[in-house]
């Protein structure tokens, strides 16, 4: 796949003064015309909420905390951008905004392998068979230089431990990953396309650099008739008549080839929804904006059940049974509904779900072994930080063409 060069030439501009904490990557261009900074961040999280959503059996790794892409819905901001974390402190000190720019993390290879061992050296998680899932903070193959980054990570991974990976991007170079994977550890790897939204206009709109969902649903479908492992994500999903999206999402996507079928309406954490609404506006798209409106904002919680509701009606009808994964934040009053549909395929998701949290001893001895074993490993990161800052950054010019466009 050919690469279109984007601001290669142009050097790295910083809107503050260097100071300490904060690395920008002077020898590289900007990405989209984005500042890209390091920090120094872990990059296997070994016990993560996002095993709620189903889409892991607990660790997740990221190789970067700021996207390259700009989803006008993206929540990650609210997630990352915390008082006294790296992030927030990335920002503070540069003078940035989150969207404005890419935030990558400091030598992945070197903590990564830090992180999988015990003090002694010893792979802690050789002998585990869970799924790692990548990533809950970025896109893991944006651009060409990032896909191998990634790489290289699932590699060092896939030698490692006994774990099966779980990768989600909107760029079709994920496609260069599943290529470079050794056939011996093909089913081993899991592969999605994010398509929220299958309307280009819409598309445009909210996720203006990203590739549109015609390409994403190319590379998905190319995937599959390479006999790769592959799930669908439909999200977010935005208020429209669901029953007409439903139909034409089980047109477009073979979900008979998918695993699993993860869909989520617009999260609203954060400012995602007033973004999202800011954008569509500006593009135009009243009719859109509009319905949006409607499930935002003071009082307007009803209106957010009822989309949530018909969303997952309409896709339960033609999703395979079994594999509709529909993540949905509940309040108290909706808990009822929600875990009825269980069997249906929804997932709750909220402090209201109140789901005992189970102690290591009371836990599936799989799940105990990871928890304990995750502690554990909090323990060897901290330790193996100040051993792996000291080893010499990688001699790799980088490429940060983006591709797939």
């Amino acid at each position: 796949m050919k690469a279109e060069s984007t601001n290669r030439s142009e050097p790295l501009k910083q809107t503050g003064a260097a100071k300490p904490g904060v690395r920008p990557i002077a020898d590289e261009p900007n990405i989209d015309g984005k500042p890209v900074y390091t920090v120094e961040t872990r990059i296997l999280n070994p016990d993560s909420l996002f095993r709620e959503k189903g889409l892991c059996d607990g660790p997740t790794f990221s190789p970067g905390s700021a996207c390259v892409y700009s989803c006008r819905y993206c929540y990650v901001e609210a997630m990352m951008n915390r008082g006294g974390s790296a992030v927030s402190d990335t920002l503070e000190k540069t003078g940035t905004r989150f969207q404005d720019v890419v935030i990558r993390r400091n030598q992945p290879m070197e903590r990564l392998r830090a992180e999988l061992r015990d003090t002694r050296g010893q792979l802690r998680y050789k002998e585990d068979t869970g799924t790692v899932y990548a990533s809950p903070a970025v896109d893991v193959a944006a651009t060409v230089e990032l896909a191998r980054e990634t790489t290289d990570l699932c590699l060092e991974i896939l030698e490692s431990t006994g774990w099966t990976i779980r990768l989600l991007s909107k760029s079709p170079l994920l496609k260069q990953i599943a290529a470079a994977i050794p056939a011996r550890w093909k089913r081993r790897v899991i592969y999605s396309l994010s398509t929220g939204t299958l309307d280009e206009a819409l598309a445009k709109a909210i996720e203006p650099d990203a590739p549109l969902p015609a390409k994403r649903l190319e590379t998905l479908k190319e995937l599959q008739q390479e006999g790769f492992r592959t799930f669908a994500m439909l999200c977010p999903i935005l208020p429209q008549d669901p029953v007409v999206y439903a139909k034409e999402a089980a047109e477009r996507i073979d979900f008979d080839a998918c695993e699993h079928v993860w869909a989520e309406v617009l999260n609203r954490r954060g400012a995602s929804m007033q973004r999202t609404a800011q954008a569509l506006e500006e593009a135009g798209l009243t009719q859109w904006a509009q319905r949006l409106h409607r499930v935002f904002g003071k009082g307007s919680t009803p209106a957010w059940e009822a989309y949530g509701r018909d969303t997952f009606n309409a896709l339960a009808d033609v999703v395979p049974a079994g594999k509709l994964r529909f993540l949905q934040y509940v309040t108290r009053a909706s808990r009822g509904f929600w875990t009825a549909q269980e069997e249906r395929g929804a997932i709750l998701l909220g402090k209201a779900t109140k789901r005992a949290k189970k102690s290591t001893s009371q836990k599936s001895p799989p799940n105990a072994k990871r928890s304990a074993a995750g502690k554990k490993a909090w323990k060897t990161i901290h330790r193996n930080r100040a051993k792996s800052a000291t080893v010499p950054p990688p001699s790799r010019k980088s490429d940060l063409a983006r591709g797939g466009l």
